[in-house]
């Protein structure tokens, strides 16, 4: 029960420093993952990330998010229930008479035990690719415009 209790979904780390890394792909409407959870532990979790829509579907978690992230973003997974109560020991780990402090066993009350994941979140970047085609076949020297988010520059090709 102990195993089970600290299960995360396969797809997460325990601390965020081993936090894997999954990246959004542009599916025509939005920047979207899915992920498959062989643990089998994804309904015992709630996901937040800001910016992404996290849904689960049995064992599947879908992320979306309308706009592209910046920058990686942390998804934290958060246990729903993480109360548990049960007999506790407490042991030195030395056994026999006279070898070591008294062994002692206590039932405990319902402690919160909070169990969480972590998983970073960053979108695909994207590729373009340029055709350049005229009237005379003659392509050198056309200049045009690359332009985007933050970006923007004017190319003269050469060839």
């Amino acid at each position: 029960n102990v195993q089970k209790h600290t299960k995360v979904p396969s797809f997460c780390a325990k601390n965020l420093r081993e936090a894997r890394t999954v990246t959004l792909e542009w599916n025509g409407s939005s920047y979207s993952a899915e992920l498959l959870d062989t643990n089998e532990v994804l309904e015992n979790y709630t996901f937040s990330a800001d910016g992404i829509r996290c849904e689960m579907q049995g064992n599947r978690l879908l992320l979306t998010a309308e706009d592209a992230p910046t920058a990686p973003v942390t998804l934290t997974a958060e246990k729903k229930n993480s109360a548990r109560c049960g007999v506790i020991t407490w042991t030195d780990g030395q056994f026999g008479v006279g070898s070591g402090l008294q062994d002692l066993v206590t039932y405990a009350e319902t402690v919160n035990d909070p169990v969480v994941g972590y998983l970073k979140v960053e979108a695909g970047q994207g590729s373009v690719k340029i055709v350049k085609t005229s009237e005379d076949g003659k392509i050198a020297g056309i200049s045009f415009t690359i332009a985007g988010d933050n970006f923007c520059e004017n190319v003269i090709d050469d060839n």
